[in-house]
């Protein structure tokens, strides 16, 4: 299986990248290649849209925190949202989460996202 990848800001300050398939050490150079735009750009929020992965390895994970880390430097969030079961639990494997910002459903990520604009 392939992993497709869906670029697209959503406002000035979001972008939204969704990946479907698997995120392997085939197919993690290709999450890093349509990243590494983005990350140039430094929105204030990446929202990583997880719904259509259906695996993910330490190369997948490698992409996406390497992603967070950059970010963070630069004082800037990188968000997952609609995180399968399958693939939170390889998250939680490492002990990754509750360190990345991760939301059930987009409603949530939304609500948190205007919380932030509340001030």
């Amino acid at each position: 299986m392939t992993l497709t990848i869906d670029v697209r800001q959503a406002t000035p300050q979001k972008t939204i990248v969704a990946f479907a398939g698997r995120m392997d050490r085939t197919t993690s150079p290709d999450a890093e290649k349509a990243l590494a735009p983005v990350l140039e750009a430094l929105p204030r929020q990446l929202v990583l849209d997880l719904a259509k992965l259906e695996f993910i390895s330490s190369a997948g994970l490698r992409v996406v925190l390497g992603a967070r880390k950059r970010l963070a430097a630069a004082g800037a969030e990188c968000l997952i949202v609609n995180m399968q079961p399958h693939v939170e639990n390889v998250f939680e494997a490492i002990k990754a989460l509750p360190a990345l910002r991760a939301f059930k459903t987009v409603a949530e990520l939304d609500a948190y996202l205007a919380s932030l604009q509340q001030g």
